[in-house]
């Protein structure tokens, strides 16, 4: 196997079908079959029949670095027993309507992350670490200057 061909063994693509024919009520469809309705809370016009995009990029945000959390503490036998992950984020809703002098996207995001554990800390901290540094829509987004994440380990030994 070439290096070319191992490289492409490692890859993968992942692809969404965004289709909208109502109001503000988007459904998406993903390349792994799943559906998600996509809609603006009745407060914002919209007909609240499904979290909002920034709820579902806060949900990806937060269950990736959960996931990703998992994936390093079973690799490296850190026993975790419940990850919980907050999201909030802030936008200026003048800069989605075009309203001059105000910039477009979120003004901050912010994760805080609580992880239960009876594991060493230092073991915990090693994989958040790694969580960290690995982390897929994380890091994508903390080049963005905007990402702040907030780690509480609760239960941890010293």
């Amino acid at each position: 196997m070439t290096p070319l061909e191992e490289a492409e063994e490692f890859k993968a693509v992942f692809s969404v079908r965004a289709s909208n024919s109502e109001k503000f009520k988007v459904v998406v469809s993903c390349g792994t079959g799943h559906r998600v309705v996509v809609d603006e809370p009745s407060e914002l016009g919209g007909g609240g029949s499904g979290p909002n995009p920034i709820e579902l990029f806060l949900a990806s945000l937060a269950s990736c670095f959960a996931i990703t959390l998992r994936i390093h503490s079973t690799r490296e036998g850190v026993p975790i027993d419940r990850v919980e992950v907050e999201g909030r984020a802030e936008l200026d809703l003048r800069s989605v309507l075009g309203i001059e002098g105000f910039e477009p996207g979120l003004e901050l995001v912010e994760l805080k992350a609580r992880i239960f554990s009876s594991a060493k800390c230092s073991d915990v901290d090693r994989v958040v670490d790694k969580t960290l540094r690995t982390w897929v829509v994380g890091s994508t987004v903390a080049k963005s200057g905007v990402l702040r994440v907030v780690v509480e380990k609760i239960g941890c030994s010293t």
